[in-house]
């Protein structure tokens, strides 16, 4: 078909899906053709690099709107310029990851601390939990702060029953 390639080959090809492919094409990162004897669309050569090189940025987490810049514009500026900004996301991802793990554990070793069999001390657990929570939900990121959200669910688990919470904390 004159170097033209069907959709369903290239989603297979590729590994991603026709609705994939059709959202590249509403977005104006790749375009394809169709024949008056063929319902389906068809991309060329240009459309299928074009494809390789959004799928390398996706994989990269590189935003449909910077793919679209990067796309439109001839030079190497706005590759670096989205690949810096990336490189300081993840900066701040690692900045993020390591104030968690410094959190947690400073609450490990209050628990290691604990004696279970006192109720000062497991409302002082309690508190200290409650603190932790306080400190994640005021932490300042502005990139993907995936890890956050399971902190936070952890703690308001323990927190729902926090005699039990703790014993079980210890014991696993």
């Amino acid at each position: 078909m004159n170097g033209l390639t069907k959709i369903r080959e290239v989603s297979t090809r590729y590994n991603i899906s026709a609705r994939t492919l059709r959202y590249y094409e509403d977005m104006g990162l790749i375009s394809s053709t169709r024949s008056d004897n063929h319902a389906y669309r068809l991309y060329d050569e240009t459309a299928i690099k074009h494809l390789e090189q959004i799928l390398i940025l996706r994989k990269l987490n590189i935003s449909i709107k910077d793919i679209q810049r990067i796309l439109n514009t001839a030079g190497s500026e706005v590759v670096l310029e989205v690949l810096g900004n990336k490189v300081a996301d993840i900066d701040e991802e690692v900045a993020l990851l390591h104030e968690l793990k410094e959190i947690v554990i400073s609450f490990i070793r209050q628990v290691e601390k604990a004696d279970f069999s006192k109720d000062s001390d497991v409302k002082l657990l309690y508190d200290k939990a409650r603190e932790v929570e306080s400190q994640l939900i005021n932490a300042e990121y502005s990139g993907n702060p995936s890890p956050v959200p399971g902190c936070l669910k952890w703690l308001r688990d323990l927190m729902k029953k926090p005699h039990q919470g703790y014993r079980y904390l210890i014991m696993s």
